[in-house]
């Protein structure tokens, strides 16, 4: 996975399914402009770990993924602005429907699945903090 920062991988028990966990952390800016630049370098990230995913870079290190479903899942930080959510969740629509997209990332032997969802972890992490 080289220079492709996953900064966590998990499973489910019967190895079926697997999860990239890329963090996004705050604070966020409440500047439109600013938030635009990091939802840019976020699709940049997304972008090239996908491809890395489906180049059987992920299977490399973790040869018993090699197949399974992917959940690539952008954890959130520090209260994101609702645009963040948006973006994940128009994302991974645009990678199942946009005619190119959906061609050039589409499943194979390394990945039968894959989808891109959002998990803000603000509220947990603020719990766990009181």
């Amino acid at each position: 996975m080289e220079g492709h920062k996953i900064n966590f991988v998990s499973r489910t028990k019967d190895e079926q399914e697997w999860f990239l966990w890329l963090e996004e952390n705050g604070p966020w800016s409440d500047d439109a402009r600013e938030i635009k630049i990091r939802l840019k370098a976020m699709q940049t990230r997304l972008y090239d770990l996908i491809e890395t995913l489906l180049e059987g870079n992920v299977a490399k290190p973790f040869p018993q993924s090699k197949g399974c479903k992917f959940r690539v899942v952008i954890a959130t930080t520090g209260w994101p602005p609702p645009a963040v959510e948006k973006f994940v969740v128009g994302f991974d629509k645009m990678l199942h429907t946009h005619p190119v997209v959906s061609v050039e990332f589409a499943p194979n032997e390394f990945a039968s699945e894959v989808k891109v969802v959002f998990e803000d972890l603000s509220y947990m992490l603020s719990e766990k903090l009181n």
